[in-house]
């Protein structure tokens, strides 16, 4: 069972891939919403969930919700991994979330902190002020 595996929270997000591998599910991603700054120490739960899916899922988009320019606010982002390795598609501009997706955090994602795991998941330090 995977919540008995030391590694268990990669594990977790491994059996979300492994049910997005079932033909009726490649299209689909999964989505997260994280309320974080990208930078600085307040960026390390975001920069480590970036992390861990990107070990898992074959793309991982981000959305700033707010300023895709500005990783020292804090704001809501949006993280879209995808099976297919296929980026969202974009709907056109009459859409609502069309301003939504224009909003993709463009610059590198720091990989100064390691995947998620139970021997290793320091979210409380993390996400602390």
């Amino acid at each position: 069972m995977w919540f008995l595996d030391r590694n268990s929270y990669v594990v977790f997000v491994s059996e979300i891939e492994a049910v997005l591998c079932v033909q009726a599910f490649a299209s689909v991603s999964v989505i997260l919403n994280v309320l974080s700054k990208m930078d600085g120490r307040q960026g390390r739960f975001l920069r480590a969930e970036c992390a861990t899916y990107s070990a898992v899922f074959k793309r991982v988009d981000l959305f700033a919700v707010s300023s895709p320019e500005d990783g020292s606010i804090w704001q809501n982002f949006m993280l879209v991994a995808s099976k297919s390795g296929k980026g969202p598609d974009i709907p056109g501009t009459d859409s609502p979330l069309h301003e939504f997706f224009s909003h993709a955090w463009e610059k590198p994602v720091d990989a100064d902190v390691p995947i998620l795991t139970d021997d290793f998941a320091p979210v409380d330090s993390y996400i602390a002020f």
